[in-house]
Parts: structure tokens; sequence; C-alpha cells
């Protein structure tokens, strides 16, 4: 949220943004090992065929956002048709014209400004991955995007992503009011701290 009113950056409907996620991260490792290579196979292909489907339909380029803790070499060589971007995914989610994402709290961004989000499923993922992407379908009723399912641009699937500005208007406000400034208070987050801290224990 501080961050989100401090770094300003040019706003526009250039691209198609995924926040992409990091298969093996070590914090999934120790809670479910690494992922099937089979699997992991078919999900980047399914992923890729998807985004270029898209991409397609909107005329735009895709850009994939990688974690910091991710290998950019190796990123750069399975999504080898698109941007990679390592270190500037809040500026291309400025940028975007739909953001599609794995839970990541890098898509904070995106609710306050009001982007039109949509979260990925996939065969590979685990259900912890599972319940934290419909976390954000539960709170927020955006659409999902099951990569192992055929994706044709008819009148539902057109429907399923056209930008309803009303929806978002309504389910976005409540998301940040409950979870984002749940003080309805424009203060930024460390003068928050600072006050708390001050009131409670600086008494004098």
């Amino acid at each position: 949220y501080d961050l989100f009113y401090k770094n300003k950056f040019t706003l526009s409907e250039k691209y198609i943004v995924l926040l992409d996620e990091m298969m093996d991260n070590p914090q999934y490792l120790a809670i479910r090992g690494y992922t099937d290579k089979k699997k992991l196979k078919l999900h980047y292909q399914y992923l890729i065929e998807k985004l270029k489907i898209i991409s397609k339909y909107y005329k735009k380029k895709v850009v994939i956002c990688i974690h910091p803790s991710d290998n950019l070499k190796q990123k750069n060589k399975i999504y080898s048709e698109f941007l990679v971007k390592q270190f500037e995914t809040k500026k291309y989610v400025y940028q975007s014209k739909l953001v599609l994402f794995f839970e990541s709290s890098a898509i904070i961004d995106a609710i306050m400004l009001k982007k039109k989000i949509m979260t990925i499923l996939s065969k590979a993922l685990d259900a912890n991955q599972i319940s934290l992407n419909l976390h954000y379908v539960k709170e927020i009723k955006i659409p999902i995007l099951n990569i192992d399912d055929s994706l044709v641009f008819d009148k539902d699937t057109k429907n399923k992503f056209k930008y309803n500005k009303k929806l978002i208007d309504r389910t976005y406000n409540n998301y940040i009011k409950k979870n984002i400034v749940p003080d309805n208070s424009n203060i930024l987050g460390y003068k928050k701290f600072a006050n708390i801290i001050k009131k409670n224990y600086f008494l004098n």
C-alpha cells in the first residue's frame, strides 16, 4: 500500500501480464517436494498455448513477470516467445490490460489500480496453491483460467474476459477496505505503526 502511493508508473493497457509462479519455490518443497516433471512440462505447454490465444485476441504482447528469487535464464528459455522481466513487476502491472496470476502479493497493485485480473489453475499446482488462488475468486469474484481446459473465444469466453467496471468497482473496493485499508484512512502503513507504538509504549 505504501509503495503504491510512493512509486508512480505510467498507466496504460499496453500488455497482457502474467505474474508467473515459481513452481519449485523452496517454501513448496518443504510441503510437497519437487513438481512431477511430466505435470510441469504439460503445465508450461498449456500455459504458453493459452497465453498465445489471449495475446492474439487482445492484439497485445505478453510480458512474463517472474519472482525476484526465480531463475531468469531458465524462464527465458521456457518463455522464449514472450518478454520475461524480473524486478519490474510493478511497472508492467501499471501497463497491463489484463493481469493473469497465480497466488501473488504483487496482485495488490492490480487491485488498487482496478485492473482486470484472472487467476490461473493447473493440475501441476498443489492443494495449498489452489486454495490460495481461490481466495481471490471468493473475495473479489474474479474469473478463473484453467489452463488444462481448451480455450476458444466464443460468446461465453468473451463475457468472461470482458471488463465489468461496475463489478470491479464494487468487489475491489470491498477487498481494499477489508484487507488493504481496513481503517478507511489514507495514512501510510509505516506512519500507522509509528502512531500505534507511540500511543501504546510511549505514554508520557
